[in-house]
């Protein structure tokens, strides 16, 4: 997962997880670019990019992603309760 501050994830193809394709918590991360397919095979709370816990403000830029083809998961989910 990205923490804490102003990690960049881009241009990536993540395919076949049976989690969440990116984790993020923390500040001021850009997520872009990214391809996410066939992920969150093992529960329906999770998502392809998918942010967990309080400490994640919303100065967070999620942009560009394509994200695809999960048998259960949400695109991007915000999970504020762990």
């Amino acid at each position: 997962g990205l923490t804490p501050v102003g990690m960049r994830v881009a241009q990536n193809d993540l395919r076949g997880s049976p989690h969440a394709g990116i984790l993020w918590n923390g500040h001021r991360h850009v997520i872009e670019y990214n391809e996410v397919s066939d992920f969150t095979r093992i529960s329906n709370d999770l998502g392809a990019i998918y942010r967990f816990g309080r400490n994640a403000d919303f100065r967070t830029v999620i942009r560009y992603n394509h994200l695809h083809d999960s048998p259960l998961g949400e695109g991007v989910y915000n999970d504020m309760d762990h």
